[in-house]
C-alpha cells in the first residue's frame, strides 16, 4: 500500500502543478527599468487622455497619460497567444481600448483589464512613478 502511494503521489503532484500553471498569465516577466524625460519634445503630445507606443518590455509598451501626474504602462503582448508574440494596439476610433491584432481580445487602456475576447488574463502592467519631470517605468 505504501509502495503504491509512493508512485501515485508524484503523479498527483505533477497533475496539480500543471493545472495551477493554467491559471498563471502566460506572458513572461521581463526586466523593465526605463526613465523618460517628459521635457523631451518627442513627448509633447503625451497629454492627459493620450498614449504613446514606446520600446521596452517584451513586445513594446503602451504608455497612457491618465492625468497630468498619473501614467499607466501596459505590456503589448497579448496573453491569449503569448507564445506567438501577438500584440495589442490602441483602437484608432476609441483610444480607451486596445485590441489584440490576432485573437481580437479587447482591453482597457488605463490598466490593461480584459473587457472581452478569448483571453482569460489582463495585460501585464508596469509600475510608474513621476516626479514632475522624469517618468520611471519599472517592475
Amino acid at each position: 500500500m505504501i509502495r503504491t502511494l509512493s508512485y501515485v503521489f508524484p503523479i498527483l503532484l505533477v497533475l496539480l502543478l500543471s493545472h495551477c500553471k493554467d491559471k498563471e498569465n502566460p506572458v513572461p516577466d521581463v526586466y523593465v527599468n526605463i526613465t523618460i524625460d517628459m521635457n523631451d519634445a518627442s513627448y509633447n503630445d503625451l497629454v492627459p487622455g493620450n498614449y504613446k507606443n514606446i520600446t521596452g518590455g517584451l513586445s513594446g509598451i503602451i504608455l497612457y497619460r491618465k492625468t497630468f501626474n498619473e501614467f499607466s504602462a501596459i505590456e503589448r503582448t497579448c496573453p491569449y497567444e503569448a507564445e506567438f508574440n501577438t500584440r495589442v494596439t490602441v483602437i484608432p476610433d476609441n483610444t480607451l481600448f486596445m485590441e489584440c491584432d490576432s485573437c481580437k481580445s479587447r482591453y482597457y487602456i488605463e490598466d490593461g483589464a480584459l473587457i472581452e475576447g478569448p483571453s482569460k488574463f489582463p495585460l501585464n502592467q508596469y509600475k510608474t512613478t513621476f516626479d514632475g519631470r522624469f517618468l520611471r517605468i519599472y517592475n
